[in-house]
């Protein structure tokens, strides 16, 4: 997968705002802090010793970083 330098600065919420290049989706992240990465961990740990076939690693991180996918903050949206 390729690198994007964002070259952008956070809003007044602390958020990044960018629009994926090929839906033109607009999407707002955050950078994640140490409790974030925790409960990644022990998410990804649990799925793991429950012999899971995928890794789910990813997605836990997108899921804690993802804020709001055009204009919804709706969790089961995003």
């Amino acid at each position: 997968m390729k690198t994007i330098p964002l070259n952008v600065e956070p809003n007044e919420e602390g958020l990044f705002e960018f629009v994926l290049p090929h839906s033109k989706t607009l999407v707002k992240f955050k950078l994640l802090t140490v409790s974030d990465l925790e409960d990644i961990q022990s998410k990804n740990d649990e799925a793991m010793s429950k012999q899971s076939l995928v890794n789910y690693l990813n997605t836990y991180i997108l899921e804690k970083q993802l804020v709001e996918v055009n204009g919804s903050r709706d969790r089961g949206f995003i």
